[in-house]
């Protein structure tokens, strides 16, 4: 599924699956020539421990150089509204 050159974005929440996900895709870029990107999103919903995600997300991809996208949004009150 990969194609030398590939650019990878892993959906990070933080959670053991998607941090082993980052780690192998990590761990491969050299070989195929991939650019690894990470995309964090806090949906509002979980308070502090969703922001302690948020900032070991933040951590990890500062640590390894990876890209981070991280986004926001009080999903719960969108909900109430839609």
């Amino acid at each position: 599924m990969l194609v030398p050159g590939d650019t990878v974005l892993v959906a990070l929440s933080g959670g053991a699956d998607s941090m082993a996900l980052l780690n192998v895709l990590y761990s491969l870029k050299d070989e195929y020539s991939l650019t690894v990107c990470a995309a964090h999103f806090n949906h509002g919903i979980r308070g502090d421990e969703a922001k302690r995600d948020e900032d070991f997300c933040v951590s990890v991809c500062r640590e390894t150089g990876v890209k981070l996208f991280v986004g926001c949004a009080d999903i719960p009150a969108l909900a109430k509204q839609n």
